[in-house]
């Protein structure tokens, strides 16, 4: 019987290869493998449903082409292997989802992100080994913004890479952020500028671990099995410093239709009273506002505005509009004529269109919110009124919700976004301290509830630069960044801490 055995098993291990022919584009029977997977759902190792014919489940709800090729699966990266310095056209996320297992400390790749006006601001980006980054795959083929993939070897799939957004989507020339919103550089790693989606920070106290995020795959799948929201890791952390990871889901601004409605009224509304107005009052908001109250990331409002005014929140456009309207007199212009807007009203729509826009917020209705708090007192009221220190309360929970005060200095996003993420946080936080002393409340921020560096005077005049082919849309002393006004943004600063210190005391 030993005998029998032995034989039996040495013929067993010298057994003829035995394979199964296999066939795309079927629906197949129940543990059938005779049914070939698309590229996607083999790249993610998972089972490949299709009903009746392509495209399968997974590529149907990310609205990508459900292929097969006959090429061979990529083979393994053999270990030690030296490190691979990614470039922004590397640093790209998988067709799918991969566990990232967490980084050895130090083990980090560089990359840049693209070049801008200011200083050159470099990312550290944690390298991992063998799998990409924990990102969504529940985006369809409108997305826009391409989010970072710290954990991606390029070397680990070769001719496979491609450059992804948050998910599987088009062809990668469709899948390009949109230069009208943010870099000019198509390749740019952005949170911002998504189509129909927005990016919420995970903080500290969520029930959600970062750490544990930073070990594994995560997705937010309902009750259809579609996927709701991706977490997407911005910073590996560093546990000898005590830097926690920063994560962030990526989530479809999809509302009711209640909701929808009530923002495209709105934005329409506006629209109408602004009328063919529009154009010259956003040039007046950047010749007499912006200098003293640089909120507004002007080329990048400029870009956008002169693609598709419609793609920047109606709040954002409505508050521009009154508060470049209550300059009209000083319009030098020889046709200059009687301006007929009712700013009240205006400003109502404006207020109406940021309520429904809470549901996602952004950069785009946090500037909104922090330049409502200084719309011009009406004849019923006037700013004394609890008003502004509610909207000042609203400005800092839309901040907070977008993960301002959290340092972005080591994060694999754009240098662009992280010098507007300081100047908002910092703009949100002269906003809560000054309120808070005319109402004479404690502020809701304090010095130990955020880690964001000042922005300094360089820096602010990052995408600040005025396009050619966009300098009819604003007065020529608006063509270069104002540095008397970055000067005084940042001596701004400078006197909130003080006075946020002498508040401490009262």
């Amino acid at each position: 019987m030993a005998s029998q055995s032995s034989d039996d098993v040495e013929a067993f291990a010298h057994r003829p290869a035995f394979r199964v022919r296999s066939e795309f584009g079927g629906a197949r029977q129940w543990r059938s493998r005779k049914s070939r997977p698309c590229d996607a759902c083999r790249r993610r190792k998972t089972a490949c449903i299709i009903e009746t014919s392509p495209p399968c489940r997974f590529c149907e709800s990310r609205g990508i082409p459900c292929e097969a090729s006959q090429r061979s699966p990529p083979t393994r990266r053999r270990p030690g292997r030296p490190e691979v310095a990614l470039s922004p056209e590397s640093l790209v996320a998988r067709d799918g989802i991969d566990a990232g297992p967490s980084t050895a400390p130090g083990n980090a790749a560089t990359f840049t992100s693209h070049r801008m006006p200011g200083p050159a601001l470099a990312a550290e980006v944690p390298h991992h080994s063998r799998h990409s980054q924990s990102t969504s795959e529940g985006y369809g083929p409108d997305a826009a913004a391409v989010l970072p993939s710290p954990q991606t070897n390029p070397s680990d799939h070769g001719s496979e890479l491609s450059e992804k957004p948050v998910a599987n989507a088009p062809p990668p020339e469709t899948r390009r952020p949109d230069p009208a919103h943010g870099s000019r550089d198509p390749s740019v790693l952005t949170l911002e500028d998504g189509e129909r989606r927005h990016a919420h920070c995970i903080g500290l106290a969520g029930e959600q671990d970062t750490d544990l995020l930073a070990s594994f795959r995560s997705v937010i799948v309902n009750e259809t099995n579609k996927v709701d929201a991706g977490v997407v890791q911005v910073f590996a952390g560093n546990p000898l410093q005590g830097e926690p990871p920063v994560h962030f889901n990526i989530v479809m601004d999809d509302f009711i239709p209640h909701d929808n409605i009530a923002r495209d009224m709105a934005s329409d509304a506006i629209e109408s009273l602004a009328g063919r107005h529009g154009p010259r009052l956003v040039s007046l908001y950047f010749q007499h506002v912006h200098p003293a109250n640089c909120i507004v990331s002007k080329a990048r409002f400029l870009r956008a505005y002169a693609k598709d005014k419609l793609s920047i929140p109606a709040s954002l456009r409505g508050v521009v509009y009154a508060l470049g309207a209550t300059f009209w007199h000083h319009d030098p212009s020889p046709h200059q004529e009687v301006l007929a807007l009712d700013l009240r009203t205006l400003l109502e729509q404006a207020h109406y269109s940021l309520h429904r826009e809470y549901h996602a917020p952004n950069l785009w209705n946090l500037q909104a919110s922090l330049l409502l708090v200084h719309e011009r007192p009406g004849h019923t009221y006037t700013m004394e009124t609890p008003r502004t220190w509610v909207l000042s309360s609203s400005a800092v929970a839309s901040a907070q919700m977008v993960g301002l005060h959290r340092e972005p200095k080591l994060w694999s996003i754009a240098p662009w976004e992280k010098s507007l993420r300081r100047r908002l946080w910092y703009a949100t936080y002269m906003t809560d301290v000054w309120s808070s002393v005319c109402h004479g409340n404690p502020p809701h921020l304090h010095t130990s509830s955020f880690t964001t560096t000042p922005p300094q005077i360089d820096e602010m005049s990052i995408d600040e630069d005025v396009e050619d082919h966009l300098k009819h849309l604003v007065d020529p002393s608006s063509y270069s960044p104002n540095i008397t006004a970055s000067a005084r943004f940042v001596g701004a600063i400078k006197l909130t801490h003080i006075l946020h210190d002498l508040l401490d005391f009262s």
